[in-house]
């Protein structure tokens, strides 16, 4: 979705590309990025109005930081039948919807839900948490839940598993692991809430899986590249992989259980110093012979 800024209502766009697809005859959530030139504070809160299919709806006491930005979502029906909609917000943006018949998985439900899931954590423990407090608070029904997940702790795996893949974000090289791994730490701290409420439940193993999973593809494409030299089995590939990733997962589980204390920087620089030439050793010993006589650095 593109950000237009506007005094006055802009000329509608023909519809050549479409920014979401939805279900008809169905609750869904849309969002809109606030964004906050001077700071927008409780003592003067900003409200948002949205034009959808002819019906307004508004969005009040919204408050950001001068420079930041904000997530606001809007929940409304779709038609009955398949069509194209604008719709458009007075203050910040506009964007083109279209309403097909098929059956479409909505991003945008999913991380309304994941949010207030988020929310609510800050508040209760994940023990007791029901999906009418997760439905009640992004204002959609229980159907809609179910149509994405088949439970709180399906919406629990799919959260852990989009927050990695968006810290990582193609971070898996020699050159850049630090930087993924540095990212996956701080998205972890950046999350608390949501973290320690599931560590310290009965789901801890969705902590540990999440980690496991996101740190064993980040270590596996480092041992591809620095093995490429050496005539070593995918086998004992994905063991090197596997063995390492208990290290640094174990050390950042402790890390978890700590409280998250120490600055993520500090944390990945000493595990980068302790497993500084690690890897290529490892690869050396379980290789066959190496390829070449020249040794990567």
């Amino acid at each position: 979705m593109g950000i237009v800024w506007f005094t006055d209502p802009p000329e509608q766009p023909e519809p050549t590309d479409y920014d979401y697809e939805y279900r008809v005859d169905t609750d869904v959530i849309t969002p809109v990025t606030l964004y906050a030139g001077s700071e927008i504070n409780p003592d003067s809160p900003a409200t948002v109005s949205f034009s959808i299919n002819g019906s307004t709806y508004r969005m009040n006491n919204i408050v950001i930081p001068s420079g930041d930005s904000q997530i606001a979502w809007v929940k409304w029906h779709t038609p009955s039948e398949p069509q194209d909609i604008n719709y458009f917000s007075h203050l910040v943006n506009h964007a083109i919807l279209n309403i097909r018949g098929e059956i479409t998985m909505s991003q945008t439900t999913k991380w309304a839900m994941a949010m207030a899931l988020k929310r609510i954590m800050t508040q209760k423990p994940l023990s007791k948490i029901t999906i009418a407090d997760i439905t009640e608070a992004c204002g959609i029904n229980r159907m809609t839940f179910y149509y994405h997940f088949q439970d709180i702790f399906d919406l629990i795996d799919w959260i852990c598993q989009e927050e990695g893949a968006k810290a990582i974000q193609g971070r898996k090289n020699y050159k850049t692991w630090q930087e993924g791994f540095l990212a996956l730490c701080c998205a972890t701290k950046e999350n608390r809430s949501f973290v320690e409420g599931v560590y310290h439940s009965i789901q801890r193993e969705k902590i540990e899986n999440y980690l496991c999973r996101v740190v064993y593809d980040l270590l596996f494409d480092v041992v591809c590249e620095l093995s490429k030299d050496y005539y070593i089995s995918l086998e004992n590939k994905q063991y090197i992989a596997d063995f390492y990733k208990h290290g640094f997962v174990g050390i950042m589980l402790e890390w978890v259980k700590c409280g998250m204390k120490e600055d993520p920087k500090i944390f990945v620089s000493r595990v980068s110093q302790m497993i500084h030439g690690q890897l290529l050793l490892a690869i050396k010993n379980m290789a066959e012979t190496p390829i070449l006589s020249k040794e990567l650095e």
